[in-house]
């Protein structure tokens, strides 16, 4: 079971988690044996923001590669794939990454997806270290499985037992301690359901049944979740009643968000879909992002426009630095994809008209450091 030290860092009632355990992969995604995370000491106002991975070489020695984790959550067995950077030096304390995959897709479809494994990505001048966390199979439109796929709690298709907040706890605290990471600098970003997933740790989850985890909502909502996230981005969004903020939710804090949206998604439309279930209706994206700038405290129309990337209309609130900066990306003529002008990471051979990761993602998670 995780140490009762991971709840006095983060106030957080965590899953009992068995040690994780590891299973060969292929060269790329070899895999290696998962330690017991030590005790972590409370950060105070002179703490190093470093985690009980610095300083030795130990855990999981395979740099400039992936590897592949297993471990267990509640009742289910999962997995996630840790991309570790080539530059990765374990005295040095290093921002994390996690970014959650689409309905239907994988943890190594989001890595190719979202080149958040890519040389030379880097926050604060720092390699970063990159994981991916896989969805468990849903419940499907249907409801009875049979036509399920991976999917991530924030949509009424997923699996109402999943524990995916646990699950990402878990994550982070594997990766405190089997490397060094920079407790101060560490970012949740997602595409399609895994951006209405990510919307959901910044702000809520709201239960769709009672099977779901009572302390779900809570966790979700309150300021001792928000502490292990600096900044939020979504890309392409699937922004299911689920994943949307309400007014029972005070997390306490401004949350930084990026938001990137196309004009052409005909798989949840930019200007919102209103249909007779409940469940599926998604709200119009600039309503969306001007629900996370007024949660922020900045005025519905205080935003700033810029069109300074191509076929691409940004609203600003905020300037850069501001705690709860909100910026929304419209991306004229670009489908249900993550932005990127690359042909081949796009099933349908689509791309956008510029780089989300390296271009605006990285240097907006850049400006943010816990606390806020």
């Amino acid at each position: 079971m995780l140490s009762a030290a991971f709840t006095a860092l983060t106030s957080l009632i965590c899953a009992n988690v068995a040690v994780a355990r590891m299973s060969h992969m292929s060269p790329l995604q070899r895999s290696h044996s998962s330690v017991l995370s030590p005790e972590i000491p409370e950060r105070g106002p002179s703490h190093v923001p470093s985690s009980p991975g610095c300083g030795a070489d130990i855990g999981w020695p395979l740099y400039n590669s992936t590897i592949n984790v297993t471990t267990t959550v509640g009742v289910h067995e999962r997995s996630y794939l840790v991309h570790i950077p080539k530059d990765y030096d374990h005295t040095v304390a290093h921002p994390v990454v996690l970014s959650f995959h689409g309905y239907g897709k994988t943890a190594g479809h989001q890595e190719v997806a979202s080149q958040l494994s890519e040389p030379n990505n880097t926050i604060n001048g720092v390699p970063i270290i990159a994981a991916y966390p896989q969805g468990l199979q849903g419940i499907g439109r249907s409801g009875d499985g049979s036509d399920g796929k991976y999917s991530w709690q924030a949509a009424a298709y997923a699996l109402p037992n999943a524990s995916d907040i646990e699950f990402t706890h878990t994550i982070l605290n594997d990766l405190s301690a089997n490397l060094c990471i920079d407790t101060t600098r560490v970012y949740a970003t997602g595409n399609s359901n895994g951006g209405g997933f990510v919307s959901g740790l910044s702000v809520r989850s709201k239960p769709q049944s009672s099977s779901f985890l009572a302390q779900t909502n809570k966790l979700a909502c309150e300021p001792r979740t928000n502490v292990r996230f600096a900044a939020f981005g979504i890309a392409s969004g699937a922004i299911y009643p689920d994943a949307e903020p309400d007014d029972d939710c005070k997390p306490q804090r401004k949350v930084p968000v990026l938001i990137a949206h196309g004009t052409d998604d005909d798989v949840v439309p930019y200007k919102g879909e209103h249909i007779d279930d409940p469940d599926w209706a998604s709200p119009n994206i600039d309503d969306f992002a001007t629900g996370w700038a007024t949660r922020n405290g900045f005025g519905a129309d205080a935003h700033q426009d810029s069109g300074m990337l191509p076929n691409t209309t940004m609203w600003v609130w905020g300037e850069d630095g501001d705690a709860g900066q909100v910026k929304r990306f419209k991306i004229e003529g670009m489908h249900h994809q993550w932005p990127s002008t690359v042909v081949s990471l796009d099933k349908r051979h689509k791309v956008a008209p510029f780089n989300l990761t390296g271009l605006e993602l990285l240097p907006f998670f850049e400006r943010y450091a816990l606390p806020l």
